[in-house]
């Protein structure tokens, strides 16, 4: 690669063209393997067929040495920020959007039990494991640790529709 000039607006990508063909490829198996799922009628997950297409891809990758591990780096720095900032929200609409409100209402009470007792259920098993840690780095009142319990058990809506 040359240096870009200061003036050249392409000098921040942080991404070279093979590494867009290579996330762009992953993307179009999970959407062939989970449309050939679907179309058998095969009970799995969307969710279960995409990670496992990523496990054979990364072992596949794994198996040759010619593959560049600093692209998946890049890809695994970038992913956590561009998921949050592009993907998320049309997950959930599509997720929201997609799902049939009679089919909603009848499993309103499931959904609901899911929501509240399981937040409630893992903010107390965190909570209290993190309060009566035999060595805590940092001593925190039970106040303390239910706050944080609550911040990290609240429930995905997109997890919370999907059942």
């Amino acid at each position: 690669h040359s240096m870009p000039s200061p003036d050249d607006p392409l000098s921040d990508l942080k991404l070279d063209a093979t590494d867009v063909l290579l996330l762009v490829s992953l993307l179009a198996i999970c959407l062939v393997v989970n449309n050939i799922i679907q179309k058998q009628s095969w009970p799995i997950p969307e969710a279960i067929s995409t990670i496992l297409v990523g496990i054979a891809m990364g072992g596949i990758a794994a198996a040759f040495p010619e593959v560049n591990r600093n692209t998946f780096q890049k890809l695994e720095d970038l992913s956590a920020k561009q998921f949050m900032l592009v993907f998320i929200a049309p997950i959930i609409f599509a997720e929201g959007y997609g799902m049939k409100s009679q089919q909603f209402f009848d499993n309103i009470t499931r959904i609901l039990l899911h929501a509240f007792l399981g937040t409630a259920i893992s903010t107390l098993v965190v909570a209290i494991s993190l309060h009566w840690l035999p060595t805590p780095p940092v001593q925190l009142s039970m106040a303390e640790c239910l706050a944080f319990g609550a911040m990290i058990s609240s429930t995905d809506p997109v997890t919370t529709l999907a059942i």
